[in-house]
């Protein structure tokens, strides 16, 4: 679910992006966005899936992996499994007028069974009472595939923590990818110049709706059967952590999680792959290191 790839400036005084850099026992990535809040945090277990890569004779990639939890939207709750895709800025799920194979292999969020569904415009301006309900619709590419969609406003549940928030109910979504996935849909965790406004980011809206702890999250992805993968929100669970955490400033404003890369070291030495500016993306929902074919060929060659 990655886009493109780009310092961000300071948004005021008291707000600054930055994202922490920690080793860890297992794969691990974690994206922060700091200033004060509230009192509680709240985990999310993650499933771990291992698929065969469709691509993997010409990629040498024999399997890909996708890590998924739950969350609940709508009054009474609707259940859903998701990516939290820090490649990407919107809730995204199938709606019950998807009718195609890959929307129906899911559950499907049924707007007419829940009493604080509201529709709202995909530009992301609210809507005032007299108002027309809106029926603009977005249409948004991963990728391989795309997904068309119309846009509402519900209570959004994540573990403990429940808020209204904005998101995508899909009408249509490809084939491929979408028909061969495990999980319902996406959850956008990338800043919030990559949602469709304010109200549909997340991450956006973390220190003003979900009463967190801390406004960050961290996510703890594991490679072993034996201990359980987590997003947190609210905080960094220090049993998770293998050192000090130490923080990277987001590098550009591409609305990923963007950081800058100096080298790149093969067993301790550098492959000297920077010569001018590198950057790299902290997307949690791609399971592959990618990058320009040159640097990704010369970083092969010392691996071998």
């Amino acid at each position: 679910f990655a886009a493109a790839m780009l310092r961000i400036p300071p948004i005021s005084p008291m707000t600054r992006w930055r994202l922490p850099t920690v080793a860890t026992r297992a794969v691990a990535a974690v994206a922060a966005l700091e200033f004060a809040a509230a009192s509680v945090s709240t985990s999310v277990p993650l499933q771990r899936r291992v698929a065969p890569h469709d691509e993997a004779q010409e990629s040498g990639v024999a399997h890909k992996t996708a890590y998924f939890g739950e969350l609940r939207i709508g009054t009474p709750p609707q259940l859903f499994s998701v990516v939290f895709d820090t490649g990407s800025g919107n809730l995204l799920v199938p709606a019950t007028d998807c009718n195609n194979e890959a929307c129906t292999a899911h559950r499907r969020f049924n707007q007419s069974l829940s009493s604080s569904f509201q529709e709202v415009r995909c530009d992301g301006r609210p809507t005032r009472r007299g108002d027309p309900a809106p029926s603009d619709e977005v249409a948004i590419t991963f990728g391989t595939g795309e997904v068309w969609g119309r846009c509402a406003n519900d209570f959004i549940c994540l573990g403990s923590v429940c808020a209204k928030g904005s998101f995508i109910a899909a009408s249509y979504e490809s084939a491929s990818p979408f028909g061969a996935f495990h999980f319902d849909g996406v959850l956008g965790l990338s800043l919030p110049t990559m949602a469709q406004g304010h109200t549909f980011s997340l991450v956006g809206r973390m220190g003003e709706t979900l009463g967190l702890k801390h406004s960050l999250f961290s996510v703890f992805m594991s490679d072993s059967d034996h201990e359980t993968s987590e997003i947190t929100f609210g905080r960094i669970k220090d049993s998770h952590l293998a050192s000090e955490v130490f923080w990277e400033d987001v590098a550009r404003d591409s609305g990923l999680w963007e950081v800058r890369v100096l080298d790149v070291h093969v067993g301790g030495t550098p492959q000297s792959l920077c010569s001018s500016d590198c950057f790299a993306a902290v997307d949690t929902g791609t399971s592959a290191l990618a990058g320009p074919s040159a640097g990704i060929q010369d970083m092969t060659k010392g691996l071998d």
